[in-house]
């Protein structure tokens, strides 16, 4: 829900950048850890720098990832 505050782990290795008109809102906890508030019509993107600018691919992955959203 816009305007809620939420937890994110990316589960990106290496250096991480963060795009997109909501990145202002990001506060990192720990490693790896990240606290966002996105308003309405915000939104963010997690990638690894070495991925350069894209294009980025969303797709199925070969084994399994851990959930590690929404994390207390």
């Amino acid at each position: 829900m816009a305007g809620e505050t939420f937890r994110i782990c990316p589960n990106i290795s290496g250096e991480i950048r963060i795009t997109g008109n909501g990145a202002k809102h990001i506060k990192m906890l720990s490693a790896g850890l990240y606290e966002l508030t996105l308003g309405n019509g915000e939104e963010v993107t997690f990638s690894s720098a070495a991925s350069g600018n894209g294009p980025f691919v969303v797709e199925p992955v070969a084994d399994p990832v851990p959930y590690c959203f929404g994390l207390p």
